[in-house]
């Protein structure tokens, strides 16, 4: 029998069933939370929102450029008393780990209990999926979540049509995914159409009343939010693709006349449909898992499940590649992570027809590759590979100097007053909402760099807005000099490079007085001297390279 061939630990996860990968995902999920600071982000704006939205200060119904999931989430352990960072991230992080018990459903349709065990505890390790559970209040994770949840019942349900209530889950995984992303309706509509498909051993099931009415509520629950959004944004906004227009408006502002402006559209597309797509199986899943995976995918023997698991997949795929090639999407590793976990589904497939023992030594292989992939961002973020550091580097689990933005907020909460201004520049990393919200600085601002009219500075219009801005700063924030804004303005190194005045220790930048009163190797804190002498000439040129 085969449970006589399995050893001792084998027979000790599959008693654990889901209950056991989900326990070790979430403890990984927050002690990736505990242990990795992360960078400011849209999470950042989206907890400042949501904070708003709890003390009563704004509605977000209609007036948020992404669907309300995304604020009504951190809502949640914020109305409990939560701190905006620390208790909204580990909510986040657990939220999404709930994906775990619902891929292991969905690999158990393909390939049994031992597909189902093997997809979740391989999202329970996986270190991409570790990532983008513990950035707070970001998409993917929960956006992931739901698909993966639409796909199953919607599969559970061809399994067994008489019972319509796995349609309807199905439909309200959709509604969830649709909450997160506007890109969930792809989702809806092609599980919708694959469900006019599905026979029993009579006839196609759709001719039967009372499963047609099934079908209709499937498509009634998954349209119900995207048509109540259309109507609220023309009520609101006077146009019903408001919040969508203004999405891709957000983007193509970054080109002038369909082109970049620090870089000619061939490269920026050859980027966004190169490398991106690339890095998504990459580092999502590693090529091994990705390419293992779609061997399962394509061994499945039940067509119609199978199709249910890809078609959603394949269309938001085009999705993707149509607003590349359009500019009205800045393609993202993160975005391709909906399209490659789900895959895990039919992982078990790919290694179905092996003997035991070299079952054990494949799956032993491609599983040690996917933890050991994560040596390449983690070697970037160590040492400077130029580009590949700057792009990759933050997919690390394990980066150098984290928690400094905490230490440098502790250090001038023991020195600046509440009056005064503190204002980062914007080579600043670290999750800045822990600035944002030390509640011991009212005026605790991070430097707006986007003021031209297509939102993209070159270097003389950035230094110009820094010099503004700075001018008025009591105390100024700058990074040790390695960080990058990346391909949106191209300007690689810190632009705030001050210059030594007199024979003391005063500095200057720009004709702006000031001190470096504490070194934090990743950050550097300035104390402006208002109405000091710095008379010194300012540098013409602020240091570092473009990145042309």
């Amino acid at each position: 029998m085969a449970t006589q061939e399995q050893s001792g630990p084998a027979r000790l996860v599959e008693r654990g069933g889901w209950i056991a990968p989900l326990l070790v995902g979430i403890v990984l999920r927050l002690l990736f939370v505990w242990k990795n600071e992360m960078d400011g982000g849209d999470w950042v704006s989206r907890t400042q929102t949501a904070v708003a939205f709890v003390r009563g200060n704004m509605s977000i119904w209609a007036r948020t450029p992404w669907p309300e999931g995304n604020y009504l989430l951190p809502a949640i352990p914020l109305s409990l008393g939560g701190d905006p960072y620390w208790s909204v991230r580990a909510f986040c992080a657990a939220f999404s780990a709930l994906a775990i018990p619902v891929l292991f459903v969905l690999g158990r349709q393909f390939g049994g209990r031992r597909g189902g065990l093997l997809a979740a505890w391989t999202l329970a390790l996986l270190p991409f999926h570790i990532y983008i559970s513990g950035n707070g209040p970001m998409t993917e994770g929960p956006f992931l979540l739901f698909v993966v949840a639409a796909i199953a019942a919607a599969i559970q349900w061809t399994e067994q049509p008489a019972k319509t209530q796995w349609l309807i889950l199905s439909a309200l995984g959709v509604a969830g995914a649709e909450a997160f992303r506007f890109d969930g309706v792809f989702v809806g509509a092609s599980i919708g159409v694959l469900a006019l498909f599905v026979k029993d051993d009579q006839d196609f099931v759709i001719k039967r009343p009372r499963i047609l009415a099934a079908i209709a509520a499937f498509g009634v629950i998954s349209l119900v939010y995207p048509i109540a959004l259309v109507i609220s944004w023309k009520a609101i906004w006077g146009d019903p693709l408001y919040m969508v227009k203004y999405a891709e408006e957000n983007t193509t502002q970054f080109f002038e006349s369909g082109g970049h402006q620090r870089w000619s559209r061939w490269f920026y597309t050859v980027y966004s449909l190169g490398f991106w797509p690339f890095a998504g199986p990459v580092f999502a899943l590693t090529p091994l898992v990705w390419c293992a995976s779609w061997l399962g995918v394509w061994r499945g023997r039940d067509r119609l499940r199978t199709w249910i698991l890809i078609l959603p997949l394949a269309v938001l795929t085009l999705f993707y590649l149509r607003a590349a090639l359009s500019h009205t999407l800045l393609n993202q590793i993160r975005y391709v992570t909906a399209l490659s976990v789900p895959l895990l589904g039919a992982f078990w497939l790919a290694f179905a027809g092996l003997a035991e023992k070299k079952r054990r030594v494949a799956l032993g292989a491609v599983l040690a590759s996917m933890v050991l992939f994560q040596v390449i961002p983690i070697d970037v973020a160590f040492h400077d590979r130029g580009v590949a550091s700057r792009q990759l580097s933050t997919f690390a689990l394990i980066r150098p100097r984290q928690h400094v933005a905490k230490d440098v907020v502790t250090w001038i909460n023991g020195q600046a007053s509440a009056e005064q201004k503190v204002v980062f520049t914007p080579h600043v990393n670290g999750a800045w909402l822990t600035l944002a919200n030390s509640g011991s600085i009212a005026h605790i601002r991070r430097l707006n760099i986007y003021r031209t009219p297509n939102l993209v500075h070159d270097r003389a219009g950035l230094v110009a807005a820094m010099t503004d801005s700075l001018r008025s700063a009591d105390w100024i924030v700058s990074s040790g000099g390695t960080n990058t804004e990346g391909l949106r303005d191209g300007l690689v190194t810190e632009l705030m490079l001050p210059v030594r005045r007199g024979a003391g220790d005063g500095l200057a930048w720009n004709g702006i007085p000031m001190r470096l009163v504490q070194d934090f190797g990743a950050m550097r804190v300035y104390k402006v001297e208002h109405g000091a002498d710095a008379s010194v000439a300012a540098p013409s040129s602020t240091g570092g390279s473009d990145k042309r």
